[in-house]
C-alpha cells in the first residue's frame, strides 16, 4: 500500500468512525445497529493496518483498542482497556502528548509525529486525535487514529546523512550532468580547488579545466561515457594555478532505467603521500648505497620471506650472486651448517614470531664447500603504524676470530699440560730421585762405619744393594731425560726399514737378566715377517717399557707374547702377559699426565710411571695410538698401532714371507 493508498484509507476510516461516534460511543442506537457497526468498523481498522483506540476524555483511560494497537506495544487488549494512557505510551510520550490531548478535550482535531518505543523497536508513527461528542455536544471521549512512518521518515533522513557525510569526508566529490556540466560539489572540492560554487567552475571551462593536460581529461571523460570506471594519478590545477599530484576515481551515475544520467569524480590530494615516498625513496637509495658497500651481507625480506634486497658482499661470503639468493628464498637456510640449523630456527621464531630482535653465531658451507663463521643479527620490521612488514638481517664474517679463538683454546690446553707436566718433573725431582738418593747415602754411611766390622759376604750384600740402587737410579734418570726431551721436541725423528723381529729380539737380549731371575719366557708370534717404518730408538723405547711393564707386573714362571697384525687401513702391535692384570680405576689414568701412578711389581720392582707416557708420547708421533685391555688376575695386554701408507711410507711395510713363531727367551 503505498502512501497515497494509505492516506484515502485513513480518511476512510475517520468517516466511518464519524458516523460510528453516535452509535458506538453515545449509545443512542440499538444493540444491533452498535454490534454491525463495531464489527464493520473493526474490520475496517484491522485491513488498512492502523492504530486505533478509543480514550475516555475525562479519565484518560482506554475504552476500545484494537488489534494492531495491542500487538505494536505487546500488551494484552484485556489489560490495556481500563488503563490509564501514560501507562501504556509511556511518561515521556504523555507528557508530549498532553498539550494535544488538552486540545481535543477542548473539542480541537490534533496531529503530531512522534517515536514510541514498540515491542519490535523503536518506530516512528503520525499520530491523530479526533473528539467524540454527546448529543449534548460535549467531549466525551477521543478517537485515536495512527500510522507507522518509519520507512517515510528513514528515506527522508538519508539524504541528510549522506550530504553530511559527502561534505565531511577529505576527499573532494564533484558531480556533473551527463553531457559534463558541473552542478555539484562538497567542500573539500571548494577548499582544494579554490571554486566558491559550481557555477564558478562552470564558467572557468567545467571539470576539464581543473586537469592540468587536456588530452588527459578528454580520455578520461570518453572512459567514463563509455560506461567503463576510470582511476589513477594526474597532476590537477587550482583556480589560483597551483598544480598539485592527485588521484581520482570517476565513474557513470544511472538511473533506475540505467540510463546515464550523470557523472562523479572523486580526487584525493596525494601531495604529501609523494613528497613521503620521495624521501623514503631518498632515504632507501642512501641506505642501499651504504649497504651495497659495507663488508657485511645485508639484507631485507618480506613478511612473506621474499629477499626485496641483498648486498653485493653475498658472493665474497657465500659464493652466491645476489640472483642467487632472490631467486630462492630458502637459499640462505638451506647453506647453514646442519649442526646449526635448530639454532637458527629458534632464532627464526624469535624475530618473526615474538617480534624481538636476536643475535646468533652460526656456520655456513659456501659454494665452494668452505665452512665460515657468521655472526647473524635479525631485527623485525615495522611500517608506520605498527605493522609487521618483514625483517632486516646482517651477517659478519667471524670465521677469523673464531679460528683465533679455537687457536687460543688449544694454546691454553697445551700450556695447562704443560703445567701439569712441569709440575710432574718437579714432583719426580723432588721425591722420585731423592728417595734412591737417600737409600744410597744410608747403605754407603752404614758401610763406611762398619768396613773394618763386616765380612766379607756382609760387604758384598750391601754393596749389591748399593748397586741396585744406583742401576734403578740410572733408569730412572734415563726416561726423566728422555720424556724431557720428547715435550721440548729436541728428539730427532727418523724413520727407516726395518724388522719388527730384530728389534724384539734385541729387547728380550737386554732384558734376559731379570726375565732369567723371574723364570718368564718372551715370544715373539707373527704369521708374517713385518717390516715397519719408523724410528728405531722411538720403537725399541716403545717395546722396551711395555715388555718391562709385563716382566714386572707377571708372576714367576710367566709368560709374554709380542705379535704382530695388519688390518685394512694399519698395523696392531701387541705386547701380552699372564700377570696380576690392572683395575679399570687404573686403566684409566695410565696414559694421563696429570693422574701418574705407580705400582710395585710382583717382585717389588719400582718404577716412575714416566715409561707408559712415553710410550703414547712416541707412537702419537708415528701416527698411532696405544690402549690397554686388561683384567685382574687374568693378565693385560698393550696394544698399539702404526698407521699403514705404502705411499709416504709412514707407517708399516709387509714383506709376504713364510709364518713364524720363533722364541726370543726362555
Amino acid at each position: 500500500m503505498n502512501k497515497n493508498e494509505l492516506r484515502n484509507r485513513i480518511k476512510e476510516l475517520e468517516l466511518e468512525l464519524s458516523n460510528l461516534k453516535s452509535g458506538i460511543f453515545t449509545g443512542n442506537d440499538s444493540p444491533l445497529v452498535k454490534e454491525k457497526a463495531t464489527d464493520k468498523f473493526l474490520s475496517l481498522s484491522n485491513y488498512i493496518q492502523v492504530y486505533i483506540a478509543y480514550i475516555n476524555a475525562a479519565t484518560l483511560r482506554y475504552e476500545f483498542v484494537n488489534e494492531l494497537y495491542e500487538k505494536s506495544f505487546g500488551i494484552p487488549r484485556e489489560k490495556i482497556i481500563g488503563s490509564h494512557i501514560r501507562d501504556v505510551i509511556g511518561e515521556i510520550n504523555y507528557q508530549y502528548a498532553l498539550k494535544y490531548i488538552n486540545r481535543v478535550k477542548s473539542g480541537e482535531s490534533c496531529t503530531y509525529e512522534n517515536t514510541f518505543n514498540f515491542a519490535s523497536g523503536q518506530k516512528w508513527v503520525h499520530v491523530n486525535y479526533s473528539p467524540v461528542f454527546n448529543s449534548d455536544n460535549k467531549v466525551i471521549g477521543m478517537a485515536l487514529v495512527s500510522y507507522d512512518i518509519t520507512d517515510f521518515k528513514q528515506a527522508q533522513e538519508k539524504p541528510l546523512f549522506i550530504n553530511k557525510a559527502i561534505d565531511s569526508t577529505s576527499d573532494a566529490i564533484g558531480i556533473s550532468d551527463a553531457m559534463g556540466h558541473h552542478y555539484y560539489q562538497n567542500k573539500a572540492y571548494t577548499d582544494l580547488f579554490g571554486y566558491t560554487t559550481a557555477e564558478e567552475v562552470e564558467a572557468a571551462g567545467g571539470i576539464s579545466n581543473v586537469t592540468k593536460d587536456p588530452e588527459v581529461a578528454k580520455e578520461k571523460l570518453d572512459i567514463i561515457r563509455s560506461g567503463i570506471p576510470w582511476s589513477g594519478e594526474l597532476e590537477m590545477v587550482t583556480k589560483s594555478g597551483h598544480v598539485f599530484p592527485a588521484f581520482e576515481r570517476a565513474d557513470i551515475i544511472r538511473d533506475y532505467a540505467g540510463k546515464i544520467i550523470g557523472l562523479i569524480g572523486i580526487i584525493t590530494d596525494i601531495t604529501e603521500r609523494k613528497r613521503m615516498e620521495q624521501k623514503i625513496k631518498e632515504s632507501e637509495i642512501k641506505y642501499k648505497t651504504i649497504a651495497d658497500f659495507t663488508y657485511d651481507l645485508e639484507y631485507w625480506l618480506s613478511n612473506e620471506d621474499e629477499f626485496t634486497y641483498i648486498s653485493p658482499s653475498c658472493k665474497r661470503i657465500t659464493g652466491y650472486t645476489m640472483q642467487d639468493f632472490i631467486n630462492n628464498r630458502n637459499l640462505f637456510r638451506q647453506i647453514i651448517h646442519k649442526d646449526d640449523l635448530s639454532l637458527f630456527e629458534k632464532h627464526d621464531i624469535k624475530v618473526t614470531k615474538n617480534l624481538i630482535a636476536d643475535e646468533i653465531d652460526i656456520r655456513i658451507i659456501t659454494r665452494q664447500g668452505e665452512v665460515r663463521w657468521l655472526n647473524h643479527v635479525c631485527q623485525p620490521v615495522f611500517d608506520g603504524d605498527g605493522n609487521y612488514i618483514g625483517k632486516r638481517g646482517s651477517s659478519h664474517d667471524i670465521t677469523g676470530r673464531k679460528n683465533t679463538e679455537k687457536l687460543i683454546r688449544e694454546l691454553n690446553k697445551e700450556l695447562s699440560d704443560l703445567n701439569i707436566q712441569k709440575d710432574r718433573f718437579i714432583s719426580i725431582l723432588g721425591h722420585d730421585l731423592r728417595s734412591p738418593f737417600q737409600a744410597l747415602l744410608g747403605y754407603s754411611d752404614l758401610l763406611k762405619a762398619n768396613i773394618r766390622k763386616f765380612d766379607i759376604n756382609e760387604i758384598e750384600d750391601y754393596i749389591n744393594i748399593i748397586n741396585k740402587s744406583l742401576q734403578d737410579t740410572y733408569n730412572l734418570l734415563e726416561d726423566i731425560l728422555l720424556w724431557a726431551r720428547a715435550q721440548s721436541g729436541k728428539i730427532t725423528f727418523k724413520p727407516q726399514e726395518i724388522y719388527l723381529k730384530d728389534i724384539c729380539d734385541n729387547i728380550a737380549e737386554v732384558l734376559n737378566p731379570i726375565t732369567e731371575a723371574k723364570k718368564i719366557a718372551i715370544n715373539y708370534i707373527a704369521v708374517k715377517e713385518v717390516t715397519i717404518f719408523a724410528d728405531i730408538d722411538m720403537i725399541k723405547t716403545v717395546l722396551r717399557n711395555l715388555v718391562s711393564n709385563a716382566i714386572k707386573f707377571t708372576n714367576n714362571g710367566g709368560i709374554i707374547n709380542i705379535s704382530a697384525m695388519q688390518t685394512h687401513s694399519d698395523i696392531i702391535i701387541s705386547v701380552l702377559d699372564n700377570g696380576i692384570g690392572i683395575s679399570p680405576e687404573s686403566m684409566g689414568k695410565l696414559f694421563d699426565i696429570s693422574r701418574v701412578i705407580t705400582t710395585k711389581g710382583t717382585a717389588k720392582e719400582s718404577g716412575t710411571g714416566l715409561g707408559l707416557l712415553l710410550c703414547k708420547e712416541f707412537v702419537e708421533k708415528h701416527g698411532g695410538k696405544i690402549w690397554v685391555e686388561s683384567e685382574i688376575g687374568k693378565g693385560s695386554e698393550f696394544k698399539f698401532t702404526l698407521p699403514y701408507n705404502s705411499e709416504s711410507k709412514i707407517g708399516v711395510n709387509l714383506r709376504k714371507k713364510s709364518g713364524s713363531n720363533n722364541n726370543t727367551g726362555n
